[in-house]
């Protein structure tokens, strides 16, 4: 299955996946100059009972792109929701449901979103590999508004585009927050966000038209007084290297990196779970040429 972009566009064969028939994707050349195809594999048997003398395995799929002058009515754009990759997104281990929520905030889709507002029709979910749950939510004013998406039975080795059933209107000033819940039970270290698949993340690629280039990705980030409130933390030493406590008086010089090791999951998980939710973030929404969007500095 193809869909047709416009003369600096492409068509994408993916099987059981085709765009909107108004809807085509461009390849801007005055954007970029190369395309990488990233191609991730997974050995279902994760190693066990493989024999090293067999012969290497011989992969076929791959990629067939088509381009054409006869243009679509709208340009797709892709659109990131949710927590960039980084150490301040903290899973505790030993929990059967533990809930991060990344936020692309209303005053990001007021500067970016035209006033008609944009379709979004299809959604990539990506966590690694302890995320159990996905939703795209979508808050407009005081409600929040039926899910954009959702799975509640996620895999981290099916990760592709889903069509919706029909697309859904996003309009400026809108609140989109991608939230995802894990499975930790198995886990007796924490897990920090990061881009390798023994760190997690937290991702909502949603495919939607008319594309605009003011806001491609939208992420946010728990604040640091955020963090240091859920671990019981109330003062860091200024400069110190490794990163050193001074209050409270009952865990001055103890490192940052300890207290994340030896903190009482157990029992301290709700406080936790209940200050990261509640707590403050720092929003990170990039447009098209990596330039942060000045009402979200």
């Amino acid at each position: 299955m193809a869909f047709l972009a416009n003369c600096l566009g492409i068509a994408w064969v993916l099987m059981g996946f085709t765009f909107p028939q108004e809807v085509g994707y461009p390849l801007d050349i005055y954007q970029a100059r190369y395309y990488m195809m990233e191609t991730h594999y997974h050995h279902a048997m994760d190693g066990v009972g493989v024999n090293v003398n067999s012969p290497p395995m011989v992969d076929n799929s791959g990629l067939r792109l088509y381009y054409t002058q006869a243009l679509r009515k709208y340009d797709a754009g892709v659109l990131s929701v949710g927590i960039d990759p980084n150490w301040r997104h903290i899973i505790p281990p030993g929990q059967e449901r533990v809930i991060s929520e990344g936020h692309c905030i209303e005053e990001c889709t007021k500067a970016a979103f035209p006033a008609s507002g944009i379709n979004i029709f299809g959604v990539m979910m990506r966590t690694h590999q302890i995320g159990k749950q996905v939703r795209l939510r979508q808050i407009r004013g005081h409600d929040e508004l039926p899910p954009v998406a959702q799975d509640s039975n996620t895999d981290a080795n099916y990760q592709e585009f889903r069509r919706l059933t029909s697309p859904v209107k996003a309009m400026p000033g809108d609140r989109l927050v991608a939230e995802c819940t894990y499975d930790s039970s198995t886990r007796k270290a924490i897990t920090l966000g990061g881009k390798t698949t023994r760190e997690e993340t937290c991702l909502v690629l949603a495919l939607y038209y008319p594309r605009q280039k003011e806001l491609t990705v939208c992420h946010s980030l728990p604040s640091l007084p955020t963090v240091l409130h859920s671990l019981g933390i109330e003062e860091l030493a200024v400069n110190s290297n490794p990163v050193l406590i001074l209050l409270p008086a009952e865990l001055a010089g103890m490192t940052l990196e300890s207290r994340l090791v030896t903190y009482d999951w157990a029992n301290q998980f709700e406080s936790f779970q209940r200050i990261t939710r509640r707590g403050s973030f720092k929003p990170l929404c990039w447009g098209a040429k990596n330039t942060l969007i000045p009402t979200c500095l």
